[in-house]
């Protein structure tokens, strides 16, 4: 379970180096970190490290899982944002 967060659990097995997330017992994911450390969703953005035996995640960048929900103001940043990209294609 991460701190603040008990509905996301997760597992992390040292000797294959996978590790699994899951969200009220729906998997968010499941895989290996990258040479450099970082596990990165599908997207490529990355999530959590991998640290010396020690695993660091960041709630708000899991894939799947938001830990705080987006204000008023970032929903219509983001709406923006996908506007003036969809203007350029």
């Amino acid at each position: 379970m991460l701190p603040d967060r008990p509905d996301v659990s997760y597992h992390y097995d040292l000797d294959t180096g996978t590790l699994t997330l899951s969200r009220d017992g729906r998997l968010l994911y499941s895989g290996h970190a990258g040479t450099d450390g970082v596990f990165r969703d599908e997207n490529g953005r990355g999530f959590g490290r991998a640290l010396d035996g020690s695993l660091v995640l960041d709630p708000d960048a899991l894939p799947g899982y938001a830990a705080r929900p987006d204000t008023e103001a970032q929903q219509r940043a983001r709406s923006s944002a996908r506007r003036d990209r969809d203007r350029r294609e």
